[in-house]
C-alpha cells in the first residue's frame, strides 16, 4: 500500500477545449446577406453576453446518486493530520498504484484557448469506460492528478469526500477512485486523484453552453518519471518511466538546475533560479500556464529599470481556483531568459494585495517552438537550442 501525504493547493492553472463553431455560406447575394446578419448578430450576443465563470457546485457526498468509497473495506482510506488549530492535511493511501509503461512513449498535444486563457500541452485520456477528457500537462499544480464534480457524476467514479475549511473557497473537496487511466501508451492503475466542486462554466446571457470537465497532472506525478520531454516542434509529449534522457547531440542542448521545494505559501513547487536583466530570482516552472513571466509588484521593481517597457496597462486575468483577478501587463521590449530573448515580451505584475499567492512564476509563453526536458532523474531543464 502506497500513501501520499495530500495538501491543499493555492493556486494552479486550468482550462477547458474550446469547441470550434463554422457557418456554412451558400451562394446568392439575399443568402450571404442572411448568413452575414446571423453572423452578426451572434457576434453581438457574444460580446455582451458570453462570460467565463467559476461555478462551485457544492459537496457531492449527500447526492443519491453519487458511490462512496468504504473507508474500511475500498481501494483508499485517509487519515486526518492536524497541522494546527486552523489548518489540516491529509494522508491518502492508495492501493495497488502503478504504472505500465516499459518504453517511453509520445503523444500529441495541443494548445488550446480555454476557460481561463491559452493554456499550452493538452494531451488526451481515457478511462476504462472509453470516455476521453482533456489532460493538461501542469507542473504548477502540486499533486498528482486532479479531476471536477462534472466528471466525476458523468463516469459514475467513487469518492472519498474530505471536510475542507476552505472548499468553496478553492481547495479540493475530496479524492476519487480511478481504477485505471490511459494516455496514449501509458496505463495508470489506481492512481491518486483529487477532486473538486469548482468548476469553470462558459455562459451566454447567463444561461450555461458548456461546462469545464478535464484532469490536470501534476507536479507529483510527473516527478515519478525518470523524464518528460515537451516537444515544441512536434507538438509531442514523450514520457519515460525507466529510461534516462540522453540527447544525442549534447552540444545543442543546455541545462539549468531546478529543486522542487515549498514555497513562500508553502506549497511543492519546481523552482528553478533564473537570472532576470542582471537579478538572479526564483521562480516556480509552471508547464500548465500559458502565461510567459508573472512577478509580484516586489519583484517588478527590482528590475523595472532595468528594462525597456514600451507599453503598460491594467489588466485582469483569471485563475482556476480564485476567478478573475487584478493585474498590470507590461510590454518589454527585450528579455534574455533561459538562453532566449524574447521580444516584445509580455510580463504580468500582480498588486501587493493580489489574492493570488505568487511572487514569480514562468510559463510556456515563451517555450512554444523549441523542445525542453525535464530531467526529473537529474533535477535538470534541458533547453535545446533554437534551429
Amino acid at each position: 500500500m502506497r500513501q501520499f501525504t495530500i495538501k491543499k493547493p493555492s493556486f494552479h492553472t486550468s482550462a477547458n477545449l474550446n469547441e470550434k463553431n463554422s457557418v456554412k455560406l451558400t451562394p446568392g447575394c439575399a443568402d450571404m446577406r442572411k448568413t452575414s446578419t446571423v453572423i452578426l448578430l451572434i457576434l453581438i450576443l457574444f460580446a455582451s453576453g458570453c462570460s467565463s465563470v467559476l461555478v462551485y457546485t457544492g459537496s457531492l457526498k449527500d447526492r443519491e446518486n453519487v458511490r462512496l468509497i468504504d473507508p474500511e473495506n475500498g481501494p483508499i482510506s485517509v487519515e486526518e493530520i492536524a497541522i494546527s488549530d486552523t489548518e489540516t492535511d491529509y494522508q491518502a493511501n492508495y492501493s495497488g498504484f502503478s504504472i505500465e509503461l516499459d518504453q517511453p512513449c509520445r503523444v500529441k498535444y495541443y494548445r488550446t484557448f480555454g476557460f481561463i486563457g491559452y493554456q499550452n500541452i493538452w494531451v488526451t485520456g481515457q478511462l476504462p469506460n472509453g470516455n476521453r477528457y482533456p489532460v493538461l500537462i501542469d507542473s504548477g499544480f502540486h499533486s498528482y492528478l486532479e479531476t471536477n464534480d462534472i466528471v466525476i457524476l458523468e463516469n459514475d467514479l467513487a469518492i472519498y469526500p474530505l471536510e475542507m475549511q476552505n472548499s468553496s473557497k478553492g481547495t479540493f473537496d475530496g479524492v476519487c477512485h480511478l481504477p485505471e487511466f490511459h494516455i496514449g501508451e501509458m496505463k495508470l492503475i489506481n492512481p491518486p486523484c483529487e477532486y473538486s466542486t469548482l468548476h469553470w462554466e462558459r455562459r451566454l446571457l447567463g444561461l450555461p453552453l458548456r461546462k469545464e470537465k478535464n484532469f490536470f497532472l501534476g507536479l507529483k506525478l510527473l516527478g515519478i518519471f525518470q523524464y518528460v520531454l515537451l516537444d515544441g516542434v512536434e507538438k509531442e509529449v514523450e514520457f519515460s518511466l525507466n529510461n534516462p534522457f540522453e540527447p544525442d547531440k549534447p552540444e545543442e542542448w543546455t541545462t539549468y538546475d531546478f529543486v522542487i521545494k515549498e514555497d513562500e505559501y508553502g506549497t511543492e513547487r519546481m523552482m528553478i533560479d533564473i537570472p532576470i536583466a542582471g537579478n538572479s530570482m526564483p521562480l516556480f516552472f509552471d508547464t500548465g500556464s500559458g502565461a510567459g513571466l508573472l512577478l509580484s509588484a516586489e519583484r517588478w521593481e527590482a528590475i523595472s529599470d532595468k528594462v525597456i517597457v514600451k507599453k503598460f496597462k491594467n489588466s485582469k486575468k483569471n485563475n482556476s481556483w480564485i476567478g478573475w483577478f487584478k493585474c498590470r501587463k507590461a510590454i518589454v521590449s527585450k528579455l534574455d531568459i533561459l538562453g532566449r530573448t524574447i521580444k516584445n515580451a509580455e510580463v504580468l505584475i500582480l498588486p501587493e494585495n493580489s489574492p493570488l499567492k505568487v511572487k514569480g512564476l514562468l510559463g510556456m509563453e515563451y517555450f512554444q517552438d523549441t523542445v525542453m526536458v525535464l530531467d526529473f532523474e537529474r533535477k535538470l531543464l534541458w533547453i535545446k537550442a533554437a534551429p
